[in-house]
């Protein structure tokens, strides 16, 4: 499955998320295609890391590292 059918089967849901599709190639989807499967952004695989990911949805913002509680062996909880 890719991530344009994923993205489709998410908009069925009651409350969809909001969805940003990580590829190597934009040129393979046009504008509308990533619209109608409810795709709010695009950020280049090659570009990911550099990406700020919090400016894409301000009001869904990650938690601050502050925020976060760490557990046992490492990982860690967060409280949103």
């Amino acid at each position: 499955m890719d991530g344009l059918s994923v993205a489709r089967r998410l908009t069925e849901e009651d409350a969809p998320p909001r969805t940003v599709l990580t590829s190597t190639d934009k040129s393979l989807w046009s504008q509308e295609e990533l619209h109608g499967a409810g795709i709010t952004s695009f950020v280049a695989k090659d570009k990911l890391f550099d990406a700020d990911l919090r400016g894409l949805h301000p009001s869904a913002a990650l938690p601050k590292p502050s925020d976060r509680t760490p557990t046992p062996g490492g990982a860690t909880d967060l409280h949103v």
